[in-house]
């Protein structure tokens, strides 16, 4: 082999490995992660708020409004249930790969997010609102059938 099939050689064998190398890291499996969002101090009250209990039940407006998981079969008025402090269970940050999450962004003041199972049509919907320079949780509804 004289020197030019050498380097021939050298460069085919650098391009094959550069493809290799290319290919396998575009097949891993990648980790969606929550989308950032982009209001001032909401990425900061949002993690502070699944980490923290105490921080948690102090930025819920109680009685809270909302839906409990799948409401749709219960009697009552819906319009009148509010969640109540005391039955509260604490929220925590959702790192599971069955549901995908989606902030709507209203203003400056009012996101709503939307934690959507992948493969049935169920959602829990949260909402946040700014008052007063902090954010609150003012709406919880649990996993409930999503509406058109």
């Amino acid at each position: 082999m004289n020197l030019s099939e050498k380097i021939n050689f050298a460069v085919v064998s650098l391009f094959v490995l550069l493809l290799f190398i290319g290919c396998r890291d575009a097949s891993k499996e990648e980790v969606e992660e929550p989308p950032v969002i982009v209001v001032s101090g909401f990425e900061t009250f949002y993690e502070q708020f699944h980490a923290d209990t105490a921080y948690q039940l102090s930025h819920i407006r109680f009685p809270l409004e909302g839906m409990p998981s799948y409401a749709d079969g219960m009697e009552e008025d819906i319009s009148k249930f509010r969640w109540q402090k005391e039955d509260w269970l604490i929220h925590k940050k959702m790192n599971d790969e069955e549901f995908e999450i989606k902030f709507v962004v209203f203003d400056e003041s009012l996101i709503t997010e939307i934690i959507k199972h992948k493969s049935k049509q169920l959602a829990i919907v949260r909402r946040f609102a700014k008052s007063d320079g902090e954010w609150f949780l003012i709406y919880y509804s649990g996993l409930n059938p999503l509406r058109k």
